[in-house]
């Protein structure tokens, strides 16, 4: 993902099939989904180092970060970025996503650890900007960075491009069949929110009420992403109240 009192409060949402947040509340999505069990043991990961595979460290990176901002440990989650930044200037470092994934980590953390919103948002354009072939396995990771983006935009008090990006991640996830995972509900109730501050909460519980139906009538309702939206709809409910 900490800050304002407002509807943003409500963003702060337990998610079924996420582990831990980039950002605590309000707006940031985790870059990426990982299953508790996924790192290897130490002694693999030091093999894997010693062989200098980078692609392995840093997709260990990628996966290390959330898990150390969630702990606020500030001195780890600067070795990991530093670390990062340094594996991709390497001859053979990274992808484009990777390059994608490090301006994202480096915006949230810009903008909760500096508490500079400005360096947050120009890291995290340039995380967009590395978005130019969005396919089935890059989709959770675009969706996730054009939120974030959207999310500093409303942090800015700049509403449009707020609900432009906010809404392109919604539809990225949409396209791939994405919007029920907990990354795709917190998108929803982060947007929900924002159509809250612009005037529109009507819109916003519609589209709230519009898939929490839906997990209705699948008989999906005991889990912590139904939960979430309806929590999201009575704070809504509450404010117009």
């Amino acid at each position: 993902m900490n800050t304002d009192n407002n509807i943003n409060n409500m963003d702060n949402n337990n998610l079924a099939d996420t582990q831990k947040s980039i950002l605590e509340c309000l707006s940031f999505i985790p870059a990426t989904e990982v299953p508790v069990g996924m790192f290897d043991s130490e002694d693999e990961i030091r093999r894997h180092i010693a062989d200098n595979d980078m692609t392995y460290y840093l997709d260990f990176l990628e996966k290390l970060y959330p898990y150390l901002n969630t702990d606020n440990y500030s001195e780890g989650m600067k070795a990991v970025l530093s670390e990062m930044e340094r594996g991709l200037n390497t001859e053979n470092g990274g992808t484009v996503l990777d390059h994608a994934m490090l301006f994202d980590y480096q915006a949230a953390y810009e903008y909760h650890g500096n508490h500079n919103l400005s360096q947050a948002l120009d890291l995290q354009k340039k995380a967009v900007s590395y978005l130019t072939n969005i396919d089935e396995e890059s989709a959770m990771l675009a969706s996730n960075i054009y939120a974030n983006l959207g999310a500093l935009y409303r942090l800015n008090k700049e509403m449009e491009p707020a609900v432009l990006y906010m809404k392109r991640g919604i539809d990225i996830l949409n396209q791939y069949h994405l919007i029920f995972t907990g990354s795709g509900i917190a998108q929803l109730c982060n947007y929900a929110a924002l159509l809250h501050d612009i005037g529109e909460s009507e819109t916003a519980l519609s589209i709230l009420q519009k898939f929490a139906s839906v997990m209705e009538q699948h008989r999906d309702t005991d889990n912590p992403n139904y939960a979430a939206l309806q929590r999201t709809m009575e704070q809504i409910k509450k404010r117009i109240s």
